[in-house]
């Protein structure tokens, strides 16, 4: 099996550029996806459970009409306003007007009372409440000052004997006739009274908390994700929202402790619905994004070093080569020509190389034939240096003989020939004065008058 081995430092520092740049070209795409994407997502969940928070609301505003609507039906009804009138009413006529309330037109009633303005109390049958037992509950002191309007409240269940929260509907009941001392109709509802706001689709409480607070911040229904609930730090921020007098949407994705929180209040029940969207929900979608993006640039990434190694290895394969044949020269192997076909730029280098190659080959080739020729001319030179040593040897004798003969004229044609021959030679020096060359002519001139 072939390995890949980086051996080209060229090569090295190619993939390190490469690479740096892919993770820098990685790095701010994945900054700006990230940014991109959680913003466009989280708008997307916002916006859905905005829209989710008013919907509820909607539906709130509804069972307010619809408990107003009940409540005004039972108030007009003629009993109710015949009870107002009598002292007391016969036992036939009591039972008749506590099952009328039985059959109100209000859904998800768990319990009933109607007080008088004598004090009488219609209920069921089989509640067996009477005055003391509605005035020991003190739950009239929760319907204020307003002796006209439906009020909502959330309360212990002093009345009815479970000593439980419950959400309670009351409204003073007034005679349409006369100015008298109103009634009161206490309805205790069921659980199921508020989970209508939710609709048939309750998934969406498996991601967002979701919480109805009354108008003294008890929260009155909560239904959050397994293992969640809402924290004392969401309730008090709404709470305080709340507060203020106007109603409908107060509040679209607000910044809350862990998420972000949408509020709607209702005018009439002063009841408060809210949507708190967990940072986790918010992130989520993001995360599977991210998820996604991770995979497909481990991906690039891995397809891009794989690449990036194939071709810096073809890039370079060729510079290894002309680096090879240059350090592996030694000089007297001319005939390693490099033979490139890259189709690049480094085919010239390779014939400037080989070119080169033939220039060395071709110079020493003349550097040798000089030394060949400069050898024979230093030999030609001894030569030369030999000869003129002969005959000044030669002439000394001959000089020599002339004067052991006594022969002066000849001695003198020697000397001065000896002297012409030193002179004319330069002495061995390539320099020659004007006094060498005056003495010259002088023996010259001796040697001719000598003839």
């Amino acid at each position: 099996m072939k390995k890949w081995v980086i051996k080209s430092g060229i090569q090295r520092k190619y993939l390190r550029y490469i690479m740096g740049l892919l993770l820098l070209a990685i790095l701010l795409s994945s900054i700006g996806v990230w940014i991109y994407v959680r913003q466009s997502l989280t708008t997307e969940v916002t916006d859905k459970y905005e829209f989710l928070n008013e919907k509820m609301g909607l539906a709130l505003d509804t069972l307010s009409k619809e408990a107003d609507e009940g409540t005004a039906e039972c108030i007009t009804y003629d009993q109710v306003q015949e009870s107002l009138k009598k002292a007391s009413f016969a036992d036939v006529e009591k039972n008749s007007l506590q099952k009328y309330f039985a059959y109100m037109n209000l859904d998800h009633v768990a319990e009933y009372c109607y007080v008088d303005n004598k004090n009488n109390v219609y209920a069921r049958s089989y509640s067996h409440i009477d005055y003391e037992d509605f005035s020991d509950s003190h739950l009239e002191d929760y319907m204020g000052d307003s002796y006209a309007k439906t009020q909502w409240f959330w309360a212990k269940d002093t009345l009815f004997g479970t000593a439980k929260e419950a959400l309670f509907i009351g409204r003073y009941v007034h005679s349409m006739e006369y100015a008298s001392k109103p009634g009161l109709l206490l309805i205790k509802m069921n659980d199921s009274f508020l989970e209508t706001i939710l609709g048939k689709d309750r998934s969406m409480t498996d991601e967002v908390q979701i919480g109805i607070l009354d108008k003294k911040g008890n929260l009155c229904a909560a239904w959050c994700p397994k293992g969640t609930k809402i924290s004392d730090a969401v309730k008090q921020e709404v709470y305080k929202i709340s507060a203020q007098k106007t109603s409908g949407i107060l509040a679209k994705s607000r910044r809350v402790s862990g998420g972000v929180c949408s509020i709607y209040k209702e005018s009439s029940s002063e009841m408060t619905v809210f949507t708190v969207v967990p940072s986790s929900v918010m992130t989520q979608g993001t995360m599977r994004v991210l998820t996604v993006l991770i995979g497909i640039y481990l991906f690039v990434a891995v397809v891009a070093v794989v690449l990036s190694i194939y071709f810096s290895k073809r890039f370079t394969s060729p510079i290894r080569e002309i680096s090879e044949e240059m350090t592996q020269f030694d000089g007297n192997d001319f005939s390693r020509l490099i033979e490139l076909n890259t189709n690049t730029e480094l085919d010239q280098i390779g014939h400037s190389y080989n070119k080169m190659l033939k220039n060395i080959e071709n110079l020493l080739a003349e550097i040798k034939e000089q030394e060949g020729v400069l050898r024979r001319t230093e030999l030609n030179m001894l030569l030369a240096q030999i000869n003129p040593h002969f005959l000044y040897n030669t002439l000394d004798t001959i000089y020599m003989l002339a004067r052991i003969n006594g022969e002066e004229t000849t001695m003198k044609m020697i000397q001065a020939l000896s002297r012409y021959l030193r002179l004319s030679l330069s002495k061995g020096s390539d320099i020659v004065t004007v006094e060498d060359e005056l003495e010259n002519v002088k023996s010259y001139y001796k040697l001719y008058m000598s003839f």
